[in-house]
């Protein structure tokens, strides 16, 4: 499995939009897992990010290959996949029918695995510290 994961900067104001546009993606889940499921893509999961020097979304993306998935949603002419990209696009101000760009992946300035393991008294603890190798 591989992963694609992009940042880029947006708008700001875009938070109601975009918060009303991940409830529109929950109520058409079924064509959305569709949507991902014919692209190839075993996960797809997007965060904003507000930093004092304006606001990120972060993108990431698993599957077989991630970044050829990219390509075949941009020319998708899917009905979900056009109201998709059409309404993010419109909240995003980017154009989801080309390929989001990628230059692959950047070298990592640190890198470590750590088994997360919740806070005791929190759902899902273990109660357990977590173990980290590089």
């Amino acid at each position: 499995m591989s992963r694609f994961l992009v940042a880029t900067p947006v708008p700001e104001g875009i938070e109601e939009d975009a918060t009303a546009f991940g409830r529109e993606v929950e109520d058409r889940f079924d064509e959305f897992r569709e949507s991902r499921r014919r692209l190839g893509v075993t996960r797809d999961t997007g965060w904003l990010q507000w930093t004092p020097s304006g606001n990120v979304f972060l993108l990431l993306v698993e599957g077989a290959d991630p970044i050829e998935a990219n390509r075949r949603f941009a020319a998708s002419q899917e009905p979900f996949d056009l109201w998709f990209k059409e309404r993010a696009g419109r909240i995003f101000g980017a154009d989801f029918n080309q390929p989001i760009p990628t230059r692959g992946a950047a070298p990592a300035p640190f890198s470590s695995r750590c088994r997360a393991h919740a806070l005791p008294g929190v759902m899902g603890s273990t109660g357990r510290s977590a173990g980290c190798r590089s």
